[in-house]
């Protein structure tokens, strides 16, 4: 399987999709459409880490990325992207995120980062 979509914690408050090796565009958008369903179900706020553990496949990140993001449920909060992509990825995202007024999402290199970063409170 091209990625792995668990619950990153036993109290479902944070969801991690890492994207392996021999993933494709419509396998990310695909995926992510489906976790965003199951999140915006729930009754509580959810944060997600998003690996991207491989380089990025051929095809329009920026369309791909894009979509994904304005599908997000109201009740997505943090989303953290574990970056081993490369920096097309970052500019990417930031670019995105900029145009859009978004703040973030936050980069980092690990799960275990990510981990970290979301133990934080949140102060908005």
């Amino acid at each position: 399987m091209p990625f792995v979509s668990e619950w990153d914690n036993e109290a479902q408050t944070v969801y991690r999709i890492e994207f392996t090796d021999k993933w494709d565009w419509d396998t990310f958008t695909s995926e992510v459409l489906a976790v965003y369903r199951m999140i915006g179900e729930r009754d509580h706020n959810v944060d997600i880490i998003v690996g991207f553990m491989s380089p990025l496949p051929k095809g329009d990140a920026l369309h791909n990325l894009t979509y994904a993001g304005s599908k997000q449920p109201p009740n997505l909060k943090r989303t953290v992207f574990i970056n081993q992509a490369g920096a097309l990825l970052t500019a990417i995202v930031h670019t995105i995120a900029t145009s859009r007024g978004y703040d973030g999402p936050k980069f980092v290199e690990s799960v275990e980062e990510a981990r970290y970063y979301l133990e934080e409170p949140v102060t908005w």
